[in-house]
């Protein structure tokens, strides 16, 4: 029984896979040149504008190969690096089917004392030691049969998401200068649930809740990683990851690993190392002072956030203010307290608001319309007066705007496609340059900021020796530096008068400091019991503002600002970091070298199309989510512009085998699909005596071309698709064919158009709040072979807020035209649900839809599954139409009750539920039980 779970776990893992297309993050613009570096472990595939950050990235690997793999006791092989400098959404991952890394090489405005792209190496390589450490023994036996994707499987099916990351994580933090480890804001979240909320079930942390805020698998897996080697040494890890690659028939192997060093399940495992950070933290709490401070933000009832806040000239501010009940919103605080929504915000690149007499500015993501790689970050800005939002810029990299307190001038970032920083001065009116200081490559800046009594900028300076301050003139002709004793991290500064505040976690938890310009020295300013972030200082100097982080989000607090309490920084004790007593377990820190050895050389795109990376004994449908016995080999290339399956399915049903062949093409602005399929099909005879089977071949063959577009903007995702297809299908009639059934072939012409705009939801919303989609079909025969008329489909759907916060109301309407002959084509539109589909010609349906949350129960049973949420969706449905001039009404109604559920912890959540349709008509009900994985659930 043991080894059938895990055999269908595996399967669960090979088909997330198989529906997700073997993960692809989209396409760089046709117009790139491609450079390659190869080095002893690493070949890196760049465009040529991104040639320094090649070089950077290959010796930041090399120098981390030896040292990042020490303690799981591996030796990768060589890996492809693909990087990817137009996009400004700063992240990048390690996939294994097929086997690459790829890097977004535009650093974040909030980064630590390294680096972005060195930091980055040490932690993406990590992924890849994990994944070489799993793919051993029986894995490895299996890759044999099942290339690439065996290993990912396992990976997925058997190792704890938490682990993935914690583990990078934590190697981030021993092997450089940085790493989140380092940091007390990534581990504030946890730190106040625990002391706050208590220790939440195991389930609760891995797999999230829609009830109550929970930490990311980053921070839970770091701080499991990192106590559990404290206290039983990296071999700990080392053999529950040689467990899941070497006996991944055994249901729990990753768990019997940890069991078999510790004695402990992962469960109790867990609980142990929550037990001791609380012991940890809440001796740290008792133990310090805590600053008076007045709370300028609404209590609320959920789990809210009040970040970046701007002070107005009448002694209100603004702030960004998110929740897990509600999408970013710029609101307005008065000095009672009252908070009102000003205007939403879309995606933004970089976490930043500036306010300014009438004037708010802040940085908001842009997309280009067809290469998912290339992105934008560009400035916006909101007249308060006039309630009117205006971009001020269009495909540009510029980050973390401020406004000068004249209103007058914008300071701001620029990042090049060479991932070089300058310093920019633009005009409000238009967002118009006015004045740019350039940096050498190395070099970052960071959150730029106007100082409250002149016009003066001072920003974070970041370059391979740590972090300064630089304070320059308004013209950016004079610049100053200066070293912050005692403190190596800082962010997000703000000038008034000769001093300057930020915030800091370099001793330990995060405060609010202030920097004296003229006598040099640094003090602490605030003492919160688990963080102080983002200052702002009012007009006149003396209160200080700045959001302060709670078990129930960050919320916005005031204190009057006394030099008298200042504390000078060098009599505050540090508190140590849980990841310090780890240091001696590696090898050390990375040590970089110089990078103009390597050599360049051009990567010919069309000699690396074709990349076979996975095959196996079964059949994997994507779009289907099936499984059958047959031969499959799959193909993706380095720069995704080529994917490919082929092979050989075999249909238990019907004891009939088929090839087929599917490609698609994305190197070029239109998509070209490729669709072939030959088989033998059979069927039960009609003939009630005989018990042979009708047999016959048929051939498919669709060649397609598609136009996606991303025209989102905003807080509105709008994609249009364009797409033109022709399909060839051919019958061979074979034994027991009767003659009254169709044989010849069929050549139709396809065209369709798709349009959706949604707008940005909640994550409690079930559906969109509000949006429209549109889909018009045609299909026609012009051709020679069997003609089978044309088809016109027009489908429709509008989604409205519902009476709750989170209820959702939702139509669909659909109307359809079909052929008049014997053979027609399929239906696209849907009937009603509970009746069987119909026989007509032309038809029209329509369904009204309430969808609402009934509960959410975080319950738990043991290991059998974690249910999240329960909800409901009451439906009516009706359709109309006609058949050789006779009319036909149908209409159901119904309710559909469904749970999302994670059965035996499994990574996607499930979606299982019922329906019960009643068709009036016939006066009878339907019930039916319905599932589906939901891939984008995973968290």
């Amino acid at each position: 029984m043991k080894s059938l779970l895990s055999v269908l776990f595996l399967l669960f893992g090979l088909s997330m896979l198989s529906t997700a297309q073997f993960y692809e993050s989209g396409q760089d613009p046709a117009s790139f040149h491609w450079r390659q570096i190869k080095t002893e472990h690493f070949n890196v595939v760049f465009p040529d504008s991104a040639e320094r950050v090649a070089r950077q990235l290959a010796t930041a690997l090399e120098a981390g190969y030896a040292k990042g793999a020490y303690s799981l006791q591996v030796q990768p092989k060589r890996m492809s690096v693909i990087l990817h400098p137009s996009s400004v959404f700063s992240n990048a991952f390690v996939a294994w089917a097929p086997r690459r890394m790829e890097f977004v090489t535009t650093p974040p405005q909030n980064n630590d004392v390294q680096d972005w792209n060195e930091q980055l190496a040490v932690h993406e390589y990590r992924h890849l030691v994990q994944l070489t450490s799993v793919n051993r023994g029986l894995t490895h036996v299996l890759s044999w049969f099942f290339g690439e994707q065996i290993t990912a499987g396992v990976m997925g099916a058997f190792v704890p998401f938490w682990f993935i990351e914690g583990d990078a994580t934590l190697t981030e933090t021993l092997l450089s200068n940085a790493g989140r480890g380092r940091l007390p804001s990534f581990d504030v979240e946890l730190r106040a649930q625990l002391l706050n909320k208590g220790m939440y079930s195991y389930d609760k942390a891995v797999f999230g809740s829609y009830r109550d805020f929970v930490p990311d698998h980053y921070v839970l897996g770091y701080h499991i990683v990192t106590m559990a080697r404290r206290d039983f040494g990296s071999e700990i890890w080392e053999r529950a990851l040689h467990k899941a690659g070497a006996c991944p028939i055994m249901i729990t192997p990753f768990n019997r690993g940890i069991r078999k060093t510790s004695g402990l399940s992962k469960v109790k495992l867990y609980k142990r190392c929550m037990h001791q950070l609380d012991s940890l933290w809440r001796m740290n709490l008792n133990n310090e002072p805590t600053s008076v401070t007045t709370r300028l933000s609404p209590t609320a009832r959920h789990y809210t956030s009040y970040n970046h806040a701007g002070l107005l000239a009448n002694n209100g501010l603004l702030a960004f203010r998110t929740g897990i009940n509600e999408v970013r919103h710029v609101v307005h605080l008065d000095t009672n307290g009252h908070c009102t929504k000003v205007f939403a915000t879309g995606y933004y690149s970089e976490s930043s608001l500036s306010v300014a007499k009438s004037s708010v500015v802040w940085a908001e993501a842009g997309y280009d319309p067809r290469w998912e790689n290339r992105n934008y970050s560009n400035i916006w800005r909101f007249d308060l007066n006039k309630k009117r939002k205006k971009k001020l810029t269009s495909r540009s990299r510029l980050f973390a705007p401020a406004l000068s307190m004249d209103g007058k001038r914008i300071a701001c970032v620029s990042i090049n496609l060479q991932n070089t920083n300058a310093l920019e001065i633009r005009e409000p009116a238009k967002g118009r340059q006015l004045q740019k200081m350039s940096f050498p490559f190395g070099v970052q800046i960071l959150t730029p900021s106007w100082s409250k009594a002149a016009n003066i900028i001072v920003a974070v300076y970041l370059d391979n020796n740590g972090k300064k301050l630089l304070v320059a003139d308004s013209n950016l002709t004079r610049i100053s530096y200066f070293e912050v004793g005692g403190l190596k991290d800082f962010y997000n500064p703000v000038m008034n008068g000769s001093k300057i505040y930020f915030s800091s976690g370099s001793l330990g938890k995060d405060q609010i400091f202030v920097f004296d310009t003229n006598t040099r020295s640094t003090y602490k300013v605030t003492s919160t019991a688990y963080g102080a972030y983002e200052p702002d200082i009012s007009s006149d100097g003396n209160t200080l503002v700045f959001s302060e982080y709670t078990s129930d989000g960050y919320i916005i607090s005031a204190m009057p600002i006394n030099i008298y309490s200042w504390v000078p920084v060098d009599t505050v004790k540090v508190t140590e970091r849980i990841f310090q007593p780890l240091l001696s377990q590696e090898l050390g820190r990375n040590e970089y070298k110089d990078t103009s050895a390597y050599t360049i050389k051009k990567y010919r795109k069309f000699l690396h199309l074709l990349n076979p990376h996975s095959w196996g004994p079964i059949s994997i449908n994507a779009d289907k989510q099936t499984v059958k016995p047959g031969l499959t080999l799959m193909s993706q290339n380095k720069l995704t512009t080529l994917l490919g399956t082929l092979g050989w399915e075999y249909n238990l049903r019907e004891k009939a085998g088929t090839y087929f062949a599917n490609i698609s093409f994305r190197q070029w602005y239109p998509i070209i699909d490729f669709r072939f399929s030959y088989g033998m099909r059979s069927a039960p005879s009609r003939d009630s005596l005989s018990t042979d089977r009708i047999r016959w071949a048929e051939t498919s063959l669709q060649p397609s071309i598609r136009v996606p577009l991303n025209l989102s903007s905003g807080r509105w995702l709008r994609w249009l698709q364009l797409r033109f297809s022709s399909t060839y299908y051919k019958i061979d009639h074979l034994k027991n064919y009767p003659d009254q059934m169709f044989r010849g072939y069929i050549r139709t012409l396809d065209y369709q158009l798709y349009w959706s705009n949604q707008i940005i939801s909640p994550q409690k919303c079930i559906q969109s709040r509000w949006g429209q989609t549109l889909v018009l079909d045609y299909r026609h025969t012009p051709f020679d072979g069997y003609m089978m008329g044309d088809m016109m489909a027009v489908r429709s759907a509008f989604y409205f807020p519902g009476i709750g916060r989170h209820h959702n109301f939702y139509i669909n309407a659909s109307w359809q035209k079909n052929t008049l002959k014997p053979l027609k084509y399929v239906d696209i539109i849907e009937w009603p649900r509970g009746i069987r589909d119909e026989y007509l010609d032309r038809f029209l349906s329509a369904s009204a839809n309430y969808t609402l949350p009934l509960a959410y129960p975080d319950l738990h049973c043991g290991s059998v599954f974690y249910m999240k949420r329960i909800w409901a969706n009451a439906f009516l449905d009706y359709a109309s139409g006609v058949y050789s001039g006779s009319s036909k009404t149908l209409m159901t109604t119904g309710l559909e009750l469904y749970t999302d559920i994670h059965i035996l912890r499994f990574l996607a959540p499930f979606t299982i539920g019922g329906r019960c349709s009643y068709i009036p008509s016939e006066n009878r009900f339907v019930p039916e039980f319905l599932y589906s994985m939901n891939l984008s659930g995973i968290q």
